[in-house]
């Protein structure tokens, strides 16, 4: 810590936090008076027999804390184990920190793992520190180096498994007579009718409109081809969380093999990009009920989601960005098209409307708004008026069929 004590003071004074973690900190034996801090209990384990290091932990004099012995390689690890009693019927929580060097021993790393078994014993654990794996892309759980994909392994193994939230029922449905039916077949079939129902419904008199189109573009330099370390990069960042598809193929599979089966999955894409014909496997789906808002037991406040293949959905994103290159360099889309734009959002489009509303009622005009939501929008496109607005803006056959 140095000379940042009186400046963590300072902002501790200001924040009024309860926990306050540092690692780093330094400290040895001639740092006993100045590390106490008013109104906290100080827990600290410093580094012995050499500079660097250590780790510590402020806890608010007002809850009940005690310093944990987890009894598990106390010595190899910079870590320390608080545990803070709970209010009235509340469990105890279980606070850690830990430090890892950058040049720590895969031996002292398994000898944390061990710990953090120990402590996931207790009711809620809070894992707090530096754990120095900045290669680690958290959004998509992947990382380079061994070390840190083994540390995400032990983070899926011993919390994020229980943390997972278990999705809802449906609420029973009432049949065509009335009645509520309880089963979850019986439900399934009728949410499959009604989602079938409102599909036909609703595209099919769209049908019959047209779009004057130019000639179709068959241009050779348009010819699809696709890059085997594309495919061996997304498979690398496939979420292992998400659902399989009909055909069980599972994410984890295809990411921890990415190099493997990145380059028959490219030819495979090639070949169905050029000649249009996808697998049968990847046009089916798992759809699943997913419940908006109002009524659970009527089927139209729910939506159907589907769970496609996982490498139909890895050549649906090759597709989707060369579509996405076209539109930005041909300008197809104007400047107030927010959605499904990179780079702009609800929040955009909100901050854009409303400073042309202002700057017309500064001018002293008369402004009406008018708001339109179009009912069940995506599961009524027309997919005939799609492809055919996808040829007026120039897109390649080889794409657009």
């Amino acid at each position: 810590m140095g000379n940042k004590q009186e400046e963590l003071e300072v902002c501790v004074r200001s924040q009024g936090h309860d926990l306050i973690a540092i690692t780093e900190t330094w400290w040895d034996s001639s740092h006993d008076w100045n590390a106490v801090m008013d109104g906290y209990v100080l827990f600290r384990k410093d580094r012995p027999a050499r500079q660097g290091g250590g780790v510590a932990l402020y806890v608010r004099e007002q809850l009940e804390s005690i310093d944990l012995c987890l009894g598990v390689d106390e010595e190899q690890v910079e870590s320390l184990w608080v545990r803070i009693k709970g209010q009235a019927n509340m469990g105890d929580t279980v606070v850690g920190v830990y430090y890892v060097p950058l040049d720590q021993e895969e031996e002292v790393n398994e000898a944390f793992y061990r710990q953090l078994e120990v402590a996931l014993r207790s009711q809620v654990l809070v894992l707090m520190g530096d754990f120095n794996h900045p290669d680690i892309c958290w959004k998509g759980n992947t990382a380079r180096h061994t070390q840190s994909r083994r540390f995400l392994q032990s983070i899926d193994d011993n919390i994020l498994t229980q943390q997972r939230k278990t999705r809802e029922n449906v609420d029973p449905l009432p049949n065509e007579v009335g009645a509520l039916v309880t089963e979850d077949t019986e439900k399934a079939e009728l949410l499959n009718a009604f989602f079938a129902l409102i599909f036909t419904a609703k595209t099919s008199p769209q049908e019959s409109q047209t779009l004057e189109v130019g000639e179709k573009v068959w241009r050779k330099e348009d010819l699809p081809l696709v890059e085997e370390d594309w495919v061996r990069e997304h498979l690398g960042k496939l979420d292992i969380h998400k659902s399989m598809g009909p055909d069980a193929m599972h994410p984890q599979v295809l990411r921890e093999l990415a190099g493997i089966t990145a380059k028959p999955l490219s030819i495979i894409f090639e070949r169905s990009w050029r000649t249009g014909e996808v697998s049968e496997d990847w046009r089916k789906a798992n759809a699943t009920p997913a419940f908006k808002k109002s009524r659970k037991e009527d089927p139209g406040n729910y939506r159907p989601v589907s769970l496609t293949s996982i490498p139909g959905k890895v050549m649906e994103q090759l597709i989707l960005g060369v579509t996405n290159k076209h539109v930005e360099e041909k300008k197809v889309t104007g400047s107030g098209q927010h959605g499904f734009t990179k780079g702009k959002s609800c929040l955009t489009n909100l901050i854009a409307f409303y400073d042309g509303m202002t700057g017309w009622v500064d001018e002293g005009r008369a402004v009406d708004v008018v708001y339109l939501d179009f009912s069940k929008a995506f599961d009524t496109i027309s997919r005939n008026i799609l492809i055919g607005k996808l040829r007026k803006c120039g897109l390649d056959e080889w794409t657009v069929r």
